[in-house]
């Protein structure tokens, strides 16, 4: 289930072939077992989530967060903010936010393979 991305040193449990149910996943029991599990494992751990506003469960996450990074749109800074609150409200520590330019890839230009 852990592969290690072949452009660098990062490894990446996957969500599988399908969109997975983010209410199920932040409900389920075995969540902390095994976010413990890879904590141990790694040094740094970096979950991908859509926004977690709007999920009861989300602050499941925050208790093993040691830091937490909002992404927000240039031109939606103001939601950024509010994101910020109401995660911290939430038990998420230590949150940034990081504003992106929106941008069109030039059709030319191959896709960049990217992991953090």
């Amino acid at each position: 289930a852990i592969q290690r991305d072949p452009a660098s040193r990062v490894h990446i449990l996957g969500i599988g072939q399908v969109m997975p149910d983010i209410a199920a996943i932040l409900s389920a029991e075995r969540l902390a077992i095994v976010l413990g599990a890879v904590a141990q494992s790694y040094e740094h751990v970096i979950v991908a989530t859509p926004s977690l506003l709007n999920y009861s469960y989300a602050s499941r996450l925050g208790r093993f967060a040691r830091g937490t990074v909002v992404v927000a749109m240039e031109d939606r800074t103001a939601a950024g903010v509010a994101a910020v609150d109401r995660l911290g409200g939430m038990g998420f520590p230590n949150i940034a936010i990081v504003a992106v330019a929106p941008s069109a890839p030039s059709p030319k230009t191959p896709p960049e393979v990217a992991a953090a």
